[in-house]
């Protein structure tokens, strides 16, 4: 496989990708999925995408960013929905307003206890590192800032791994 060509994906991984709901960022589908690989090695954040669309917005594959990391969807057994992933209305609410700036979102999360956690990540957003005390199934809404980064978030984007596909 070159630069720029991705595998279909089989009709078994299209239904399990069907499972997870997408979180939307403008044409963008991200599907933040947790997935098992022919060899078993298990992954817990990876964002699948179709790489079409994906290339047209980000204009670099995986492997020519060395802040990115892929795995080949050939390789992909299974699928399901991340548990670490912001619940996908919410990732999707973060992705309608402009950037914080340039390449990087500030928000701030409202907890279902009251709390509130001040997070910082990139261009994506649906991955953060929790601490063992939270999770993000106690994300109840988000507000969006706009400005200077702030030099100490609560909570800052966690690794993840793309898999793009065609269709």
């Amino acid at each position: 496989m070159t630069r720029g060509e991705r595998s279909q994906l089989s009709d078994s991984q299209r239904e399990q990708l069907a499972r997870v709901m997408p979180s939307i960022d403008r044409r963008l589908r991200y599907h933040p999925c947790s997935v098992r690989l022919s060899n078993g090695k298990t992954y817990s954040r990876v964002l699948l995408s179709e790489y079409s669309t994906w290339y047209e917005e980000w204009g670099i594959d995986p492997e020519d960013d060395p802040d990115k990391r892929s795995i080949d969807v050939k390789r992909v057994e299974d699928i399901w929905e991340s548990p670490h992933r912001l619940p996908a209305h919410i990732a999707t609410k973060i992705y309608t307003q402009p950037e914080s700036g340039m390449g990087y979102y500030r928000f701030k999360l409202t907890l279902d206890d009251g709390r509130s956690v001040d997070c910082l990540t990139g261009n994506v957003v649906d991955f953060l590192k929790w601490p063992h005390d939270l999770s993000p199934r106690k994300v109840v809404d988000v507000a969006v800032y706009g400005g200077p980064s702030r030099s100490n978030p609560d909570l800052r984007v966690a690794r993840y791994v793309w898999c793009l596909y065609s269709d």
